[in-house]
């Protein structure tokens, strides 16, 4: 049964589709101001978009529902970009590796990178989870065996941007979730050097990516 709020996102458009292209190669996503405008510049001029997943449509105006567009399917949390593409930055922390399975759960195709660093740093401190974390080559198995969802693994510490440019390239994802950032205020107040890793992890990292 789908809820009262779950079509939250049925009337969105072509303009929030990540498999959109707009012509001229410009990302008119990676900002709201930008996008505004370009949504006002579309009543005087025609702004036309490509289709990634249906590129023999041409371009287009983007006015294309998500309720209209058979790429789109409805599910109980609204629509959902049918075997979406989604690579997953910390896929071993205990958000990413829960996202991952439910996200397979529902469709999508599922990758994900980690470096353990989260791991290394519980052992560093001398500490422990009070509920067993399962190594990751047993975490891909269960969730085949269970719940019949295949995830795409690599160990890469995104500080590495030509191995991360090439898993990206390999599995071309449709959306990125960055969990890949130490999050541990307490372990970046050790000491200057643990606030300097902290730090050159989470910004150089994510300007890499």
């Amino acid at each position: 049964m789908v809820g009262k709020w779950s079509l939250h996102n049925a009337e969105k458009t072509c303009w929030n589709c990540p498999a959109a292209e707009l012509k001229g190669n410009i990302d008119f996503r990676a900002c709201g101001q930008t996008m505004q405008r370009l949504k006002l510049m579309a009543e005087d001029t025609e702004i036309l978009i490509r289709c990634r997943r249906r590129p023999e449509l041409g371009y287009f105006e983007p006015t294309i529902t998500f309720k209209e567009c058979p790429e789109w399917e409805l599910t109980e949390y609204g629509y959902l970009l049918r075997d979406m593409r989604v690579l997953i930055l910390g896929i071993d922390g205990y958000l990413g590796w829960t996202l991952a399975l439910k996200l397979g759960v529902l469709g999508c195709q599922v990758s994900g990178v980690d470096n353990f660093l989260r791991r290394k740093m519980v052992r560093e401190k001398g500490s422990m989870s009070v509920v067993p974390i399962a190594s990751m080559k047993e975490r891909l198995k269960a969730a085949k065996e269970v719940l019949g969802v295949e995830i795409k693994f690599k160990k890469i510490d995104i500080l590495d941007r030509r191995r991360l440019g090439a898993f990206m390239k390999e599995v071309q994802p449709e959306a990125i979730v960055h969990y890949g950032e130490i999050p541990s205020a307490p372990y970046s107040m050790v000491d200057a050097d643990h606030a300097i890793k902290v730090q050159y992890n989470n910004v150089i990292g994510t300007l890499g990516l």
